[in-house]
């Protein structure tokens, strides 16, 4: 399955941009944690969402392979030391 990503769109605090693949499209946002600007871990928020609607996407085989592809690169990240995963 090939996801096709959008451009990036910067926010103050982070990024956002489209992923879509199989006729599914989602909306993937990443945002710093407030109180952990400046530290030397930052802590991220990252929201997986079904575009165009206010909740995610849940039993979604596509969303559930965006997940394993975002997780996945984030683990192989010498930059990133620990990823909690939240519905």
């Amino acid at each position: 399955m090939e996801f096709a990503f959008g451009t990036p769109v910067q926010s103050q605090t982070g990024w956002s941009e489209s992923a879509s693949a199989a006729g599914e499209e989602f909306t993937l946002g990443f945002e710093i944690v407030h109180g952990s600007v400046g530290s030397d871990y930052a802590e991220w928020n990252i929201n997986i969402g079904k575009a165009g609607r206010m909740f995610g996407a849940k039993d979604s085989e596509v969303r559930s392979r965006l997940c394993d592809h975002v997780h996945n690169v984030l683990r192989d990240s010498r930059h990133v030391r620990e990823v909690q995963w939240a519905d």
